[in-house]
């Protein structure tokens, strides 16, 4: 299963192409409770909002259990001690993948740092942006 980062959604909402169709009708993708959060921030309206509730309800919800905090913690303090500081949402999806399983799907470069660090996290093949 593939754990969708923001990018990609945000991606194949504004520039959608049969590559992009295709890469989420052929694979199983999931979301995040961190990815839902993003979206819905950069809703301009309250029908927007809605719009946006109604089309991730097609995607299954993987939890960021309460157990995984301290191990959240380490991966950052470990990422920042091998030099790189990044945004808190990335190393909960990375986390999430290499807990759960799962490649993530994106086009944000953290994962290549974070997989340089935790080989074990799975990066998915993508369409191309834009």
């Amino acid at each position: 299963m593939i754990l969708l980062d923001t990018n990609i959604i945000i991606d194949y909402w504004k520039y959608p192409n049969d590559k992009k169709k295709d890469f989420l009708k052929n694979n199983k993708c999931c979301i995040c409770g961190i990815v839902i959060a993003e979206l819905l921030r950069g809703a301009r309206s309250d029908k927007d909002s809605q719009r946006i509730r109604t089309a991730l309800q097609s995607f299954e919800n993987v939890s960021f259990r309460e157990e995984f905090w301290p191990e959240l913690g380490d991966m950052l303090y470990n990422l920042k001690g091998n030099g790189f500081t990044m945004p808190i949402q990335d190393v909960i999806i990375a986390l999430l993948a290499m807990r759960y399983n799962l490649s993530v799907a994106t086009y944000d470069v953290h994962y290549k740092h974070i997989q340089e660090v935790y080989p074990i996290l799975q990066l998915s093949e993508v369409p191309e942006k834009g």
